[in-house]
């Protein structure tokens, strides 16, 4: 049985309403993901999101891409 339920456009869409609402609250698209998941899963993500941001050096990519844009 093959059914295809549509979910990769569900979730493209999603993600792309998360980073809309992160560029009008002049927010980070992670702390905006962080506030709209559930308290129980929110606690581990947040240490792997720390560690992910501390290891690839996130905060001065981040402000390299915002200059760029600007």
């Amino acid at each position: 049985y093959n059914i295809y339920t549509g979910s990769v456009e569900a979730t493209a869409m999603v993600e792309n309403m998360m980073e809309q609402i992160a560029l009008r609250l002049g927010k980070d698209s992670t702390e905006v993901r962080l506030n709209n998941m559930k308290a129980k899963d929110k606690e581990q993500l947040k240490k792997l999101i720390a560690h992910i941001k501390e290891t690839s050096d996130y905060s001065t990519r981040a402000a390299a891409i915002r200059i760029f844009n600007e």
